[in-house]
């Protein structure tokens, strides 16, 4: 039988899934993150994560070549872009109750997670350390900003 990634063990490596539901009747899928602790995503968003080029992101080590000074700081872009999804959410959810005159609404708030979800999947090994070298438009150092 083909399992997929969810079904494996998508989360962070010391982690545990379980599917539940929430206040609506969209069940969310549960990871246990290192930093936030229990973290609930929705449907759609573990169906990203399950993608090969989500997928990927375990592979790429976040701090870049800072993990050969400081071997203890083994983050990779995966678990970052999964705290990354579930803080935008948060963030989102805040705005929608604390300032209810935006109109946010719950696909808003969807789409916010999913772009915080997906901001790294673009990277590749070593990616900021080329920067400046690749886009030289966005080194502030070249680029006259006041004008």
């Amino acid at each position: 039988m083909q399992r997929t990634p969810s079904q494996i063990n998508t989360a962070l490596p010391s982690s545990t899934l379980s599917s539940r539901s929430s206040s609506n009747i969209i069940p969310h899928q549960v990871f246990n993150d290192p930093i936030h602790g229990h973290i609930e995503l929705p449907p759609l968003l573990v169906k990203i994560i399950d993608t090969p080029q989500f997928q990927r992101l375990r592979n790429i080590k976040q701090l870049g070549g800072g993990y050969f000074v400081f071997p203890g700081a083994s983050h990779n872009r995966f678990e970052h872009s999964i705290g990354v999804g579930y803080l935008a959410g948060e963030l989102a959810k805040a705005l929608k109750v604390k300032q209810p005159e935006l109109n946010i609404s719950d696909r808003d708030v969807l789409c916010v997670q999913i772009a915080g979800l997906c901001h790294d999947l673009g990277h590749g090994p070593f990616s900021h350390l080329f920067d400046g070298m690749f886009n030289p438009e966005a080194d502030p150092l070249t680029k006259d900003w006041k004008s």
